[in-house]
């Protein structure tokens, strides 16, 4: 009777912590499992599959000759790093490099028309021209999924900018893709006697994907928390403090919001030209310093915990961002090393091109990426600083931080059941 009652005791353990896993997965890689159209179940094999293309597609990128291929990427749910490939006779060498032997069943080679050297080519030409046509707010990127240059504008920029498109049609017919984008726009409204309220005396925390908002009622995201030196400041957009109300030591405070709108702290440095980033310097002890970002619509699993970084580097891999108004949103990576031209603010190069849907607000909000075992542990890779209906925009972490700021890490209890190796 004895060893009966502990077998079902076991077994009742065992079932508590199968659902308990089941319940993370699925409430934690929600906005994953809708863009990738898969079950949760599915989703840690995927992400652990991810990393071996990820890891193939590292290797491959020095062996394809630029003249020869067009680029690779790589294809999550197919399983496959796919090769654009121009001269077929190359594709044995390939196949036949030591390097690539453990990822051969992964390699599919793509005959296409236009190799890497067209396509820079062609790319740095339209950079060219668009500042002859002085054409602003669109973003020319070299997506190898399409082995086309791809020009992204909105609808109500497309005559102003027309001559400059009409022109660009005419020298690269088969090499550009134009798409045309409607604004999808969030309206934002915040009376200036809200403000009465300026801190709390209890403690708050500030996540990744909260709101913030300045005095003025620009509205923004929180990014991630960094340290240099000895001082902890809060990392969003550049931009957010462009038309702020300023103090009289030009800096910009920042509040949480939707409510109460308490201070955070005074955005002390900020660039919105060549590189957009922001830094609230946090000096009120009410604030508690927490590297971990807002999982909105879970009530069990609220936070996603940053616990280290990661470099993105390879088209086709999966992406996500948390947006105050968006909340959190994935997509993939559709091309790296790209420039944008964004109205107002000039040319950002090195910046990451995603299909991630995001609204108005959610500029400043941390960009990461999930990884297989461990559904609630993330790793940054930088900050949304544009984007337009399924184009958005994510400045890396090697352009917003200089070689002194260390990015604030979650720090698992050592016993805590789920803590990663």
């Amino acid at each position: 009777m004895k060893v009966t009652r502990i077998i079902i005791n076991l077994l009742s353990f065992l079932l508590i912590l199968i659902l308990q896993n089941y319940l993370i997965v699925h409430a934690i890689y929600t906005s994953l499992k809708q863009y990738l159209k898969v079950s949760e179940r599915e989703l840690p094999d995927l992400l652990a599959n991810e990393e071996i293309l990820i890891k193939g597609n590292r290797l491959l990128t020095p062996l394809l000759d630029e003249s020869s291929f067009g680029g690779s990427y790589i294809d999550i749910k197919a399983n496959k790093i796919n090769i654009n490939i121009v001269d077929s006779s190359k594709k044995n060498d390939i196949m036949s490099n030591p390097v690539m032997e453990e990822y051969l069943n992964l390699l599919s080679f793509k005959k296409i028309s236009n190799s890497l050297d067209k396509l820079n080519a062609a790319l740095y030409e339209l950079h060219n021209m668009a500042k002859r046509y002085n054409a602003t707010n669109l973003t020319i990127s070299n997506e190898y999924e399409f082995n086309k240059i791809v020009l992204y504008l909105n609808v109500n920029d497309y005559e102003k900018n027309k001559a400059f498109i009409d022109d660009a049609e005419k020298l690269y017919p088969n090499l550009l893709h134009i798409v045309i984008k409607a604004k999808n726009k969030i309206s934002f409204n915040l009376s200036s006697s809200s403000f009465a309220l300026k801190t709390r005396d209890i403690k708050n925390v500030i996540f990744g994907g909260d709101g913030l908002v300045t005095e003025s009622g620009d509205q923004c995201t929180a990014g991630f928390w960094m340290r240099q030196d000895n001082f902890t400041f809060l990392v969003t957009a550049g931009h957010c403090a462009r038309d702020a109300t300023h103090t009289p030591d030009g800096n910009v405070r920042f509040y949480y919001y939707p409510s109460p709108p308490y201070l955070v702290g005074e955005m002390t440095y900020y660039e919105y030209e060549g590189v957009d980033r922001g830094f609230i310097l946090v000096n009120n002890s009410d604030i508690l310093v927490v590297p971990n970002i807002k999982n909105v619509g879970n009530d069990t699993y609220r936070e996603l915990f940053i616990i280290g970084t990661v470099d993105i580097d390879t088209v086709g891999s999966h992406i996500c961002i948390a947006g105050a108004n968006s909340h959190v949103s994935c997509g993939k990576v559709t091309a790296i090393n790209m420039v944008a031209d964004i109205r107002g603010f000039g040319k950002f190069g090195g910046v990451i091109n995603t299909d991630i849907v995001c609204q108005d607000g959610d500029s400043g909000g941390p960009a990461f990426q999930f990884k297989d075992r461990f559904p609630r542990y993330v790793y940054l890779a930088g900050i949304l600083i544009a984007g337009e209906g399924n184009l958005s925009i994510i400045e890396p972490l090697n352009k917003l931080l200089d070689d002194d700021m260390i990015p604030v890490r979650y720090n698992p209890n050592l016993f805590d059941f789920d803590t990663p190796p």
